[in-house]
């Protein structure tokens, strides 16, 4: 169905959020974010070529010994989360077998976000590791965030919510759409 395998990206972003000494900012925006029109090769330079997965929701910027990573928010994918009437043209129906019990509220075009994540451009493994906290914990490739396996405060996701998922892991609220899987 999709030609890009997300999986191999995904982890990348999420073991890039793990460093010790990166940090996520999420802003509210009312404006929509453009969609990336650089050349990517130009943007990231001497950095590593995994930031060349980034899709067209994500820019990436040098600063310092920091590589910076804006995102919409927003997925590059289809999702039945997107509002049905297609005006984005990536909504597809939910897959039963799948998405088998309620959808969360709210469609993906309804958050109007930008995710920062600052990461050291020489990333190193923290010399200990502790509990991610709820909300954001990196960016996948396709602009959207990644949050932890919690739904909640000591919420599992396989209590009900799981269910609710669209094809890719992900569903919508309590502000954005973001993969949990």
């Amino acid at each position: 169905m999709f030609e890009r395998h997300y999986w191999a990206p995904i982890l990348l972003s999420a073991v890039l959020a793990g460093c010790g000494s990166s940090s996520i900012d999420v802003t509210d925006t009312d404006d929509d974010v453009a969609d990336n029109d650089q050349d990517q090769d130009q943007e990231v330079g001497e950095l590593s070529d995994a930031y060349l997965w980034f899709g067209p929701n994500v820019t990436i910027a040098r600063d310092g010994n920091e590589v910076v990573i804006e995102a919409t928010g927003r997925p590059d994918h289809e999702s039945c989360y997107w509002d049905p009437s297609n005006a984005s043209g990536l909504y597809v129906a939910c897959d039963p077998d799948i998405t088998s019990g309620r959808m969360s509220p709210g469609f993906i075009e309804e958050y109007n976000n930008l995710f920062t994540l600052r990461v050291p451009v020489t990333p190193e493994l923290a010399v200990t590791s502790t509990a991610t906290s709820l909300g954001p914990v990196g960016i996948a490739v396709s602009g959207a965030p990644i949050f932890n396996d919690q739904e909640g405060p000591n919420v599992a996701l396989n209590l009900g919510v799981i269910t609710g998922f669209d094809r890719s892991g992900a569903h919508t609220g309590p502000s954005t759409y973001h993969y949990h899987l």
